[in-house]
């Protein structure tokens, strides 16, 4: 018998973008209105093992299904199974693939080693959402793109938006897969490389967009080939906090921008989260009814007013995202079947 996972209609989230557009945008002593820019933007995408899931538990405190990486260092191995729809399948497998995977259940409150950093393959589905978005709030931008793992893959180098073909293009390009390692420096030595070339680069404003779910495994290389002059704005996929998000805010906030974690068990919050950082990046500020505040810069001394994770800057819409977002699957049925 195999288990049903539903999703509630993501028309739900839309609504939500608004709010988080003008947390997004720097400035805290002003109100602004915004005109949307066309602008260069480049995907880094992770695809490496961790982002896949090969075994799952039940939360029984929380009745939340909990996916992993892996069964090592757990408890106990299963002889249960589950079932689950997921959004995109890998590209280069040979095997017949469908859109539902059957991973191994463990019993009980099982803790491994190493959360799935996305569940339900959904990181290509939003990558391309968010390129079909751009391409209508701004055709002029550019977009490139590349996944990577200990090797990049798919490089896809920027391409307009304004031209159908070259959106099927991109589309395209966005592909998954689950290769050992994770280095940084490669995908983003590449990145700075279009994104500084004229014949691909075509606006002012540049930014890359990067996702991962783990802690980079080459150092400082990332650190070394990013360029301060073209902001990072990373996501990562995480159900907690944990010491492998430090790489990705050390980019975010040498760059000057912005690092959010998304619980990736919950595809709606990272397609709200991509869809609202494309926004902040297309729109250009323009002050309006300045009104005292804290010295310029410093958002009253508070550096997380630029950089954050996801719901700690805006206390005000924790609770109404919480429920929705980054609480338990309670619309989630899960059943099992045996050997």
């Amino acid at each position: 018998m195999k288990a049903a996972i539903t999703f509630k209609n993501l028309c739900m989230f839309g609504a939500l973008k608004f709010l988080l557009v003008s947390v997004f945008l720097p400035g805290c002593q002003e109100s602004l209105q915004a005109q949307t820019a066309p602008s260069d933007i480049v995907f880094i995408y992770d695809n490496s093992g961790s982002m896949w899931t090969h075994s799952a538990s039940i939360d029984s405190a929380d009745q939340d299904t909990l996916f992993w990486s892996s069964s090592y260092a757990c408890a106990n191995t299963a002889s249960d199974f589950i079932s689950y729809a997921v959004q995109d399948t890998a590209y280069n497998y040979t095997a017949p693939q469908t859109l539902a995977r059957t991973i191994l259940l463990l019993p009980g409150n099982q803790v491994c080693r190493e959360y799935a950093g996305d569940p339900y393959n959904s990181r290509g589905v939003v990558i391309r959402n968010a390129i079909r978005y751009l391409a209508q709030i701004a055709p002029a931008s550019t977009v490139g793109s590349v996944g990577f793992a200990g090797v990049i893959e798919f490089p896809q180098p920027p391409l307009p938006l304004n031209s159908s073909a070259n959106v099927t293009q991109l589309l395209n390009m966005i592909r998954l897969d689950s290769l050992p390692s994770t280095s940084y420096g490669p995908p983003l030595t590449l990145a700075k490389s279009w994104l500084n070339d004229t014949s691909l680069a075509k606006n002012p404003k540049h930014a890359i967009v990067f996702i991962s779910d783990g802690i980079a495994a080459d150092g400082n290389a990332g650190l070394n080939a990013a360029d301060p002059a073209i902001p990072i704005y990373s996501i990562f996929l995480g159900k907690k906090p944990t010491p492998d998000t430090v790489s990705l805010k050390q980019l975010s906030n040498m760059t000057g921008g912005l690092f959010f974690r998304v619980d990736a068990s919950k595809p709606a919050a990272i397609q709200v989260m991509l869809d609202s950082i494309i926004k902040a990046i297309t729109e250009s500020p323009l002050p309006i009814n300045a009104h005292p505040g804290p010295a310029s810069g410093t958002c009253g001394g508070k550096r997380e007013c630029g950089q954050t994770e996801w719901g700690s800057r805006f206390p005000a819409y924790r609770n109404l995202l919480g429920r929705s977002i980054r609480g338990k699957s309670r619309n989630t049925k899960v059943s099992v079947f045996h050997h």
